[in-house]
């Protein structure tokens, strides 16, 4: 689908931004494996969220959608009704949080995967189970991963500049499965924020982690678990910071803006949107205890690093090509293995506005405009943060734009658009 975006000023309107992602992926896995029953409020159904609830389904969960935003979960009958091949979609969260689960299941599963997914780093679980044999096969030509052994032990030792994905997802498993270990993350150590949000989750429902620190790692160890499954449960998802992102940046860029139902001390990541927009001049602070206030601002350029907020570089790739001087982002080489190569995305994207992209080996450097560009013809990559970053950026060329390919955005955000809309912004289907 291809949306014609009209270059228009934001009416200052308080929307509700769709639940963190992250956190819903954890909140349906903790909830299916720690209690017989359990219910999840305040959820968005992207398409990302609903490979996780697929999953799940196959090996016995049930659910049962109350309302627009609300979930009940069953799981009573939990691995009493369960298969041997899964479909992931492109969802990297659900294939690496729930690989070891999955593992345990039988002696043979298959992971249907799309998209690029395949070609993302699975190298840390491919490490872990193929000490003694060839247990786990990424077959890239067929889009599927291959395990036949459940993995062995319950101490591991990972690499921790990789993803934090499988730091999270060998956590978990200790948690809800096994119910004792340890994790060892060998330094560097990125995106740890993620990780603290899993262990954070996980002592909210009774578990408890001890994180022991060196120069060189770092170790959790499970030190206790409820003693019982719990009979019932019930957990609301906050609002996503990798989302809201894109509309802070709106604010600072295109007029102010009022962003309601935001945790303002929030574990997620990408919650440093804020700190460094602020950083480069914006006008952002919280008013009331969950409201955000984005008023629209003279930025400047910033150094900024991407390594613990990967997600955030599109956007603000975007943000700093329409500002007049060089911007650097450190830690940028995790840009290239998303649901596509990021940087180069970027790069395509933001030099037919006039921009000037330099990718170093970690590092990228952003040259801004000096005046405003006019719009232009953008591709998507098939990437939804492609996508919405571009988007928000063309509500303030100087002439409107044509986005290609926007279906992306439902692995994380279907009412995207929609809430542009409403805010005043001109969109149309081309």
């Amino acid at each position: 689908m291809v949306k014609r975006i009209v270059p228009s000023n934001v009416k200052n309107k308080i929307i509700d931004l769709p639940t963190s992602k992250s956190i819903a992926h954890r909140a349906l896995i903790i909830l299916s494996f720690s209690a017989t029953r359990s219910k999840i409020h305040n959820i968005t159904f992207n398409n990302d969220v609903l490979s996780t609830i697929r999953v799940l389904k196959n090996i016995g969960i049930k659910f049962r959608k109350l309302d627009e935003k609300t979930l009940e979960i069953d799981s009573s009958k939990i691995f009493l009704e369960t298969q041997n091949e899964f479909h992931v979609k492109e969802s990297g969260t659900t294939l690496r949080l729930l690989i070891p689960f999955l593992a345990s299941l039988n002696d043979e599963i298959i992971i249907h995967t799309e998209g690029n997914l395949i070609n993302r780093p699975l190298d840390v679980y491919e490490k872990l189970f193929n000490t003694n044999q060839d247990v786990f096969i990424v077959d890239k030509p067929n889009n599927e991963v291959r395990i036949y052994h459940q993995l062995v032990g319950d101490t591991f030792t990972v690499k921790g500049n990789v993803s934090s994905q499988f730091i999270s997802g060998l956590l978990l498993y200790e948690a809800l499965v096994l119910k004792h270990g340890s994790v060892t993350v060998l330094k560097p150590y990125e995106s740890r924020s993620y990780v603290d949000l899993t262990v954070d989750m996980l002592r909210y429902f009774g578990f408890e982690f001890s994180s022991t620190e060196t120069p060189d790692s770092v170790t959790y160890k499970l030190e206790k678990f409820p003693i019982r499954i719990h009979n019932y449960n019930e957990y609301i998802v906050e609002a996503d910071y990798s989302s809201l992102a894109f509309f802070v940046a709106l604010g600072v860029l295109n007029n102010d803006l009022t962003l309601d139902k935001v945790n303002q001390i929030s574990l997620q990541a990408d919650r440093k949107i804020i700190d460094i927009l602020q950083r480069m001049g914006g006008k952002i602070s919280f008013v009331k205890k969950d409201e955000l206030s984005i008023k629209k601002s003279k930025l400047v350029p910033a150094l900024i690093d991407l390594k613990e907020c990967p997600d955030l570089g599109p956007i603000l790739m975007a943000v700093a090509s329409l500002i007049n001087g060089k911007t650097r982002f450190l830690n940028t080489k995790r840009l290239a293995y998303k649901e596509s190569d990021r940087a180069k995305a970027m790069k395509q994207e933001l030099e037919k506005i006039g921009a000037k992209i330099t990718i170093l080996d970690n590092e990228i450097i952003v040259e801004g405009v000096k005046e405003t560009p006019k719009g232009e013809i953008f591709e998507s990559h098939g990437d939804h943060r492609i996508t919405m970053s571009l988007a928000i950026i063309s509500t303030v060329l100087s002439s409107p734009s044509y986005l290609k390919n926007t279906e992306c955005v439902k692995k994380s955000y279907p009412s995207f658009f929609i809430d542009l809309e409403k805010l005043g912004i001109g969109i149309k289907n081309a």
